[in-house]
């Protein structure tokens, strides 16, 4: 069979679906994606076929987004996803569908050109996620009728007034179930697999950039907030009051900025932090970290859950929030929001209220008091043991089959 992912242009998106496709190419399937005319070269270069698709925009370049984006309410990125599927993505899917013939569609979480596509052809459809569940109540609340009936209506299927319909599809995550706030069920037809990326592999320590032999044996605290909120200007004052709380520290710091960044354009740094675009062997190159700060992006916590790595949680937007008080629950890790004691259900960054104290004082407790390591340690291995792609690939034929 044919099978096509959509995919968003983002590496993350991308990263989160490459188990289960290598395990559809292994059990003798054809995979291919449809994602930005722009991120075509990036799903090239993982292995797979890509078609271009929607808007040309990449999730790495911000000067590359889509009016929508600037539009949206701040922080509500799934109405700008949900109207991105009305702008020409379903009739690229659809000349796709037409000349490819894919026997089933997997749609990204927030990609929902997919699932109309998919209806409209008539074809099985199936939904990947790269974070959190997110129950159809949430997914309504921001979207409103914009995906229930609008959309639908548009493109000549049947309106699905609480997304039921979208939620009675097979339904695939890398995350454990315990990542996912309580009260948020998950979807009826849902498998959770193990993500290989981010086990050990043999050969992972000789692939770690040279840099990483030059440093001593003092604890390693790497600072990263992705590919995507890493290209902001707020990312950029939160890593600048990282180094202002760490400078007199006795630790080294390992920013990681993302491919399109520059790190000259920090300037002046303290000595004991060394600032790069990409660590390759990143897996390995966490078996040398003692503590990560980050947004809570849910692909950087995969690798510090299987390294046992405790996080200083620095959420801003999107599902974040969610992630980092579920994250603080578990023992795994410590809210940094600049908010004391803060007991929001969705907290995030203030930048007016945090100081570099903050950063100081979360890191020294999460090196100093081992339990942080062992919540974050038990969520690997909740996550290691998760059934494989080579088992999630039957399940999912035999929910396809109905």
């Amino acid at each position: 069979m044919r099978v096509l992912f959509t995919c968003p242009p983002g590496f993350s998106h991308l990263r989160s679906t490459l188990s289960l496709a290598e395990g559809l190419e292994q059990a003798g399937h054809e995979v291919a994606y449809a994602t930005s005319a722009s991120f075509v070269p990036a799903v090239r270069s993982a292995g797979y076929r890509a078609f271009a698709a929607g808007l040309d925009y990449e999730e790495s370049k911000p000067d590359t987004f889509p009016e929508l984006f600037s539009a949206a309410p701040a922080g509500n990125g799934l109405t700008v996803f949900a109207a991105l599927a009305g702008q020409g993505v379903v009739e690229d899917l659809g000349q796709v569908i037409d000349e490819w013939r894919p026997g089933l569609v997997i749609r990204n979480l927030i990609e929902f050109g997919g699932w109309l596509a998919a209806e409209r052809a008539g074809l099985p459809v199936a939904t990947m996620t790269p974070s959190i569940d997110l129950p159809a109540p949430v997914l309504v609340s921001f979207t409103g009728d914009l995906l229930t009936r609008e959309l639908p209506h548009r493109y000549g299927i049947e309106p699905d007034p609480q997304l039921k319909r979208l939620y009675s599809y097979p339904y695939l995550s890398t995350l454990p179930a315990e990542m996912t706030p309580a009260g948020f069920p998950p979807p009826p037809q849902c498998f959770r697999l193990r993500d290989h990326r981010v086990e050990l592999g043999r050969d992972d320590q000789a692939g770690l950039p040279e840099w990483t032999r030059t440093l001593g044996s003092r604890p390693l605290v790497h600072v990263a907030f992705g590919t995507i909120f890493g290209s902001s200007a707020e990312a950029r004052r939160i890593n600048e009051m990282v180094f202002a709380g760490l400078a007199d520290e006795p630790v080294d710091v390992v920013l990681a900025i993302g491919p399109e960044n520059d790190p000259d354009d920090y300037g002046p740094r303290p000595q004991n932090v060394r600032i790069v675009r990409h660590i390759n062997s990143y897996r390995a190159f966490f078996e040398r970290c003692d503590v990560l700060v980050n947004n809570a992006g849910p692909g950087t916590l995969k690798f510090a859950m299987a390294a046992g790595v405790p996080v200083c949680l620095m959420p801003f937007h999107a599902e974040g929030p969610m992630i980092a008080r579920q994250m603080h629950q578990l023992g795994a890790g410590l809210l940094c929001t600049g908010i004391p004691e803060d007991r929001r259900p969705f907290p995030a960054v203030d930048l007016d209220q945090l100081r570099p104290e903050h950063v100081r004082e979360n890191v020294r407790r999460l090196l100093n008091e081992r339990e942080f390591a062992s919540g974050m340690a038990e969520l690997g291995r909740k996550a290691s043991s998760l059934p494989s792609a080579a088992e999630a690939v039957p399940w999912l034929m035999a929910a396809i089959r109905g």
